[in-house]
């Protein structure tokens, strides 16, 4: 399977009404996030990871994810269950590390669409 990933930033999410972006907390940690339904995985900035202080799985299946650039990075280790609280509902996500610049994590939409509306 090929999942793409798009570089989504500040600017962005100001003119594009479906999209949120807002501080939550991800196990103890504050965080800078983006809610994007264009995504179907959920992904952490790898400047994130070492403050977890979770180690990540390794999955069954080596998939590859398409960055805008072109570039394939195959993903073998995700973060399974890390919780996220939202409008003080806490939820578990399963997040890919990955190299992003303006959020700290982008988080697929379909698992909070309840939560924030």
């Amino acid at each position: 399977m090929l999942g793409r990933v798009f570089h989504m930033t500040h600017e962005d999410v100001r003119v594009t009404p479906d999209m949120v972006a807002d501080i939550l907390q991800l196990n103890s940690i504050f965080i800078y996030a983006l809610i994007d339904p264009g995504v179907i995985h959920s992904f952490l900035a790898s400047k994130i990871v070492g403050k977890l202080w979770e180690k990540p799985r390794k999955v069954e299946k080596r998939f590859t994810i398409r960055i805008i650039l072109g570039e394939n990075i195959d993903i073998d280790n995700v973060y399974k269950g890390v919780k996220v609280n939202i409008n003080r509902c806490e939820m578990r996500v399963n997040l890919i590390p990955l190299e992003l610049h303006d959020f700290d994590v982008n988080i697929r939409y379909g698992l909070v669409r309840y939560v924030i509306t």
